[in-house]
């Protein structure tokens, strides 16, 4: 399964439901604990896992999950619930690139605008698919996002 990347008022969205606001969201997806969990906190927040409704912030607090930030978010509604679009307005650069790095299933659906996606020092291998073309590399995704892709 791959992560399909949409653009709002561009692409044809498949028939699934999209879910537009990703606050009010996660309060029904289940953090387990998995790799993805802790990476994704790691690499988003500084932060680590406890459980369902506690992280260790970038500070050492314990916090209760409502207190993650918007990208974290969405990366964990991705991963959790990869049958419905959630839109990704609030996804901020550094959520994206590590959503497209570790996250391997889902549907985002992001704003028609100019993304900067960092590359990496040494390539990534993704598995993303956006606008027909399977990438499996960052560098090349970065290239797309920053030079072809769609914009207003």
């Amino acid at each position: 399964m791959s992560l399909h990347i949409y653009f709002e008022g561009v692409d044809s969205l498949p028939d699934m439901p999209v879910e537009l606001d990703a606050e009010a969201f996660f309060s029904k997806v289940r953090l387990d604990g998995c790799d993805y969990d802790r990476t994704i906190l790691s690499s988003i927040e500084n932060g680590r896992f406890v459980d369902n409704s506690e992280f260790i912030d970038r500070f050492g607090r314990t916090l209760p999950r409502k207190f993650l930030c918007t990208g974290s978010k969405i990366a964990f509604i991705l991963y959790h619930v990869p049958n419905v679009i959630i839109n990704g307005a609030e996804l901020g650069c550094n959520a994206l690139v590590e959503v497209t790095k570790s996250c391997h299933a889902g549907a985002l659906l992001l704003p028609a605008t100019n993304y900067h996606v960092p590359c990496e020092f040494d390539d990534v291998e993704i598995d993303v698919v956006c606008k027909g073309r399977h990438y499996t590399s960052l560098d090349a995704f970065s290239e797309y996002m920053m030079e072809e892709a769609p914009y207003d």
